[in-house]
């Protein structure tokens, strides 16, 4: 079981890390909401070090240098580029901090602002859906080149449409890997893990007409890298979770001795220490 770094917002990384580490969390999966400075990386092993933690490498780390959206599947060639430049970085920071397992997000059918992230404040253009995906597939190979040589596991998270920004282009196909049946088709073109985000699964699956259990039930079958967080299925919301939490039960029954659980919870302190305690209970009583 890991804690996201992105569950304390502070100035740097580290200093986020060494808030829980303090509060006695080993596991540390390193994500974005922080800003790059010059010695992220020495920090980091110093901590790891000086705290005996394992980390885990996610999406938006190290982070950029300035701000944009990671999205291997836009046919702008400049973010495009840059999408590929950084997570090969995060490759390279995986190797160096003893990582082997990293996760990205699937990509968008359009160029989307960083600020325009989960709810679109304007519409965009949609790109051609099939250059996109074709797009995609050239740069995961890239990437999974490098992966393989540094002996990384090399996953690929779901995204997440909410109604909102469905409403506003008639349709879902703003992004990509939304569903079991998206997953299905993506794997019979790439050889790839699935990184399931449950809060991303819990909205698309609502927007989408789908029965979320029913989903969620499918790609646990397939998923030993798991992001964990409640939600109104209205939107992402990265809630703490409660005993009551409907998806317990099947993380529960599903359950694998080797899978990777990673908590995401934007909440105080003592909402991240409980939600953290109720699915260890969970697990442990497999």
């Amino acid at each position: 079981m890991y804690i996201s770094s992105s569950c304390i917002k502070a100035h740097t990384i580290a200093q986020s890390v060494e808030t829980l580490a303090k509060a006695g969390f080993k596991r540390i999966e390193l994500s974005g909401g922080s800003v790059y400075y010059e010695r992220i990386l020495e920090d980091l092993l110093d901590l790891k070090a000086r705290y005996s933690l394992h980390y885990l490498c996610h999406n938006y780390f190290p982070p950029p240098k300035q701000d944009f959206v990671v999205n291997l599947a836009s046919l702008d060639s400049i973010n495009f580029e840059r999408s590929l430049v950084h997570l090969l970085e995060s490759l390279r920071f995986s190797h160096l901090l003893g990582a082997k397992h990293f996760g990205f997000h699937a990509g968008f059918f359009a160029s989307i602002s960083p600020k325009d992230l989960g709810n679109l404040s304007q519409t965009y253009t949609l790109q051609d859906k099939e250059q996109s995906m074709e797009r995609f597939i050239h740069g995961f190979h890239t990437l999974k080149a490098r992966a393989d040589e540094l002996d990384i596991r090399l996953y690929i998270e779901n995204n997440v449409i909410n109604a909102a920004n469905c409403a506003r282009y008639g349709h879902w196909d703003l992004a990509m890997l939304l569903s079991f049946e998206q997953f299905c088709a993506l794997k019979k073109r790439i050889d790839f893990s699935l990184l399931l985000d449950i809060g991303h699964l819990q909205v698309s699956a609502r927007t989408m007409g789908l029965d979320f259990m029913q989903e969620l039930a499918q790609c646990l079958e397939v998923a030993d890298y798991v992001h964990i967080s409640e939600n109104n299925a209205l939107s992402d919301e990265n809630k703490p979770l409660s005993e009551q939490s409907a998806f317990l039960p099947l993380l529960q029954k599903s359950h694998q001795k080797h899978r990777i659980y990673t908590l995401e919870i934007y909440a105080p302190f003592k909402d991240i220490h409980s939600s953290y305690a109720i699915l260890e209970r969970a697990l442990r009583a497999k």
